[in-house]
């Protein structure tokens, strides 16, 4: 009700709203729940009718206005006379910037630190709770990527915080992941930023801030480009009424948040591709093509001009004499090569390359603005997913050197003395804990010898990776294998510190004990039906031998009913080279042949190719006048596709837009699936085509190659094919 109002005032002579763009949006306020925002002039006729208009709703609600929580603002150089008739007309005080709207903090010009000081409050004060408490390093790894860090994005998505802020926040959850002690800063054995990698790259887990932030700038853009909203029609009017946003560039005097935005702008841009749906996006300037803006690719004065895409098509073709004219020379043959199916009705679709359903998500942009490290074995065999955090950090330490062993503390001025672990001592550094040590070296040949895995020496890295890189009998096997390591890591260290800072002896059994104990946990929580013994031995055999639940079903290939065919396609991809391939077979009720085909694709997806054949199939159906089809596929992916059960990915929308058209042009069409054993005339036919420069057509059984002609005539006599499925779950031995 009280909206309306606001908006009726609009129409009345007397009002003289707050100023904006003629050709933009009216806004005369902001209302989320009970706050409200309302832009007016300072005018007294203005003044009064909208607190006449507050005074009608104050009658009718019985909800009232809190004045002495309500306040105005003003120009930084507004008159005082103005500001006085403002408190006489309103009973409103004055409040200079910045005040806070929605949890996040509202000021002209540029941000600074102190208006972010209750967000920093927030997550001090959210710290301070949890300071009493005993917290592993796992839990407090959990505590900031579920909670502190998410304490942030309500402002990091409207707005962005000076860098000083982000890395003050960031400079807080790093004191409290290291902890503590006596009210003194513990020590930080690595930066945050080395810790601020996903766990396959060397890190934690844990996101860098800015990087986030970042992430949330480039969603603005985004939202501001590809959808329709009062936020993004009113920048338009004040900044672009007649030119394209990529043309513009900052100028001095307009606000810091669009300053950002042209600053991302040509990152995020070169993410963005539209596709074509009615041509209505900029030729120039909207990324269509793949390459860019065309407008970077000619010097001409014309790129400045409003050209749709659509301008240069006539008659559903592209208009060759206007493209020699005025396209890019270097670009022309790649726009004749872009098929056209316009749909007049539609707008061209904005799809975020970067996933496949061509939606943008937060996740995606950051993973494409943050440093990138190279995966390695190593940094993924770390992190088990049901191994305690606390082990797999401190095998992620030990890796690095980060460890407080008096080797690394001499440069606190520590003096470096003997371990704490072996019967003869020797030097207290990470390889003689963990590895070159007496101690260490019995520990490790003790669950060595138990899994036939060799323990000649070697530097504590190579020895991992050898634990790693064992062969394993099942998943089972392959778990105790991966987490051994982890385990007997933890339960040495926890040994040594004992040892020097427990007052207990170094006790070699208490440590088999305990990694034994460990295992033992680990295989009862992750295979609770299995009956593991507490018995190394014992667990190790059993281990070995559990075999995995197998299910054997028979699959044939059935022939279409009367007046019906049946196509059969597959798609083919080599892995290494990038190459696809696509094969099919029409067969009719009795099963014989009427085509099959074997086509290369040159480079994409097995998707892609799934698509093709599929396309190629049909293509030929409709040549040849087949009115029923069964189109028989083993990809369920296809046939969700084909269903509409699924988002299509944008990458295949052409081709799968293709396929609807040749569905148009057949009397039936089902699409359905089948097994990979009842598809192997089509899946040789796929794989043959690796094999051959050119498609090729067959029309009886002797043009086939051999192994789809074998395949053939299993399928036509009728015979079944075994299909066996190893399942996840895994069973002990009988």
């Amino acid at each position: 009700m009280l909206s309306r109002s606001l908006n009726n005032l609009q129409q009345n002579p007397l009002y003289h709203g707050f100023y904006m763009e003629k050709r933009g949006p009216q806004i005369n306020h902001l209302s989320f729940a009970d706050d409200i925002i309302i832009f007016t002039s300072g005018r007294k006729h203005s003044l009064n009718l909208i607190m006449q208009t507050l005074a009608t709703y104050e009658r009718t609600s019985g909800q009232l206005i809190n004045k002495a929580k309500s306040h105005f603002m003003l120009h930084p150089n507004a008159f005082r006379t103005s500001c006085d008739r403002i408190k006489r007309a309103t009973g409103f005080h004055k409040k200079d910037a910045p005040f806070t709207y929605l949890g996040c903090p509202i000021s002209t010009g540029r941000h600074r630190i102190i208006y972010f000081s209750e967000l920093i409050n927030k997550i001090v004060n959210r710290i301070t709770g949890w300071q009493s408490k005993l917290l592993s390093y796992g839990g407090k790894a959990t505590l900031i990527k579920h909670v502190l860090q998410s304490i942030p994005i309500h402002i990091l998505s409207a707005t962005a915080p000076p860098s000083t802020v982000l890395k003050q926040i960031q400079g807080i959850l790093a004191d409290f992941f290291w902890g503590w002690r006596n009210d003194k800063k513990k020590y930080h054995w690595t930066s945050w930023k080395n810790l601020s990698f996903p766990y396959d790259e060397g890190g934690i887990g844990v996101r860098l801030m800015s990087d986030v932030c970042r992430a949330f700038q480039f969603k603005q853009w985004w939202t501001f480009r590809t959808k329709n909203t009062l936020w993004g029609n009113f920048l338009k009017a004040k900044y672009y009424q007649r030119s394209n946003p990529i043309s513009k560039k900052w100028d001095t005097g307009e606000s810091q948040n669009w300053k950002l935005m042209m600053r991302n702008k040509h990152k995020v841009e070169k993410l963005i591709q539209w596709n074509l749906k009615s041509g209505s996006c900029s030729f120039w300037w909207d990324n269509w093509l793949g390459v860019g803006p065309l407008a970077y690719f000619t010097t001409a004065s014309n790129r400045f001009n409003n050209d749709k895409v659509s301008d240069f098509i006539e008659n559903g073709q592209w208009n060759m004499s206007k493209m020699v004219q005025l396209a890019p020379q270097n670009h022309i043959h790649s726009i004749l090569s872009t098929q056209l199916q316009l749909q007049q009705d539609k707008p061209d679709q904005a799809v975020w390359n970067l996933n496949t359903n061509g939606l943008f998500s937060v996740t995606s942009a950051w993973n494409s603005i943050r440093e990138k490290r190279e995966k390695t074995k190593i940094n993924t065999y770390t992190w088990q997913k049901h191994i305690p955090f606390k082990c797999s950090f401190l095998l992620w330490r030990a890796i690095r050197g980060k460890l407080p062993t008096n080797e690394k503390l001499s440069r606190f001025g520590v003096k470096p003395g003997e371990c704490h672990c072996c019967y003869s001592p020797g030097p207290d550094t990470i390889e003689h804990i963990f590895n070159g040590g007496n101690f260490a070296k019995k520990v490790w040949k003790y669950f060595a010898d138990s899994l036939g895995i060799q323990t000649d020496y070697l530097p504590f890295r190579h020895m991992i990776m050898r634990w790693w890189s064992s062969n394993y009998n099942n998943e089972a096997h392959q778990l105790l294998l991966q987490a051994l390591p982890i385990f007997i890591y933890w339960n040495l260290w926890k040994n040594r510190c004992a040892a020097k800072y427990g007052g207990k002896q170094s006790n070699m059994a208490r440590v088999k004990h305990l990694v034994i104990l460990d295992s033992f946990k680990l295989m009862q929580t992750v295979f609770p039906y299995i009956p593991w013994p507490l018995g190394w031995n014992k667990l190790c055999t059993l281990s070995e031998k559990c075999i995995h639940h197998i299910r054997i079903t028979t699959v044939q290939w059935h022939t279409p009913p009367d007046s019906w065919v049946k196509l059969n396609t597959d798609g083919s991809a080599l892995k290494d080279l990038g190459n696809i391939g696509a094969g099919g077979i029409l067969k009719d009720q009795k099963g014989d042949i009427i085509f099959a085909f074997s086509v290369p694709l040159g480079q994409g997806t097995h998707n892609q190719a799934e698509v093709e054949a599929a396309v190629f199939g049909l293509a030929w159906c409709v040549q040849l006048n087949h009115g029923n089809v069964i189109l028989e596929v083993d990809s369920q992916l296809l046939v969700d596709w084909f269903m509409n059960k699924t988002a299509i990915p944008w990458t295949l929308s052409a081709q799968m837009q293709k396929l609807r058209h040749l569905v148009t042009q057949l009397n039936q069409v089902k699409c359905i699936h089948t097994f990979r054993e009842a598809n192997s005339v089509a899946d040789a036919l796929s794989k043959h085509s690796h094999k051959i420069p050119n498609p090729q057509m067959y029309f009886n059984t002797k043009q086939l190659p051999k192994l789809a002609a074998a395949f053939f005539q299993q399928d036509l006599t009728g015979m079944a094919s075994f299909r066996r499925k190893k399942l996840k779950r895994i069973k002990e031995p009988p």
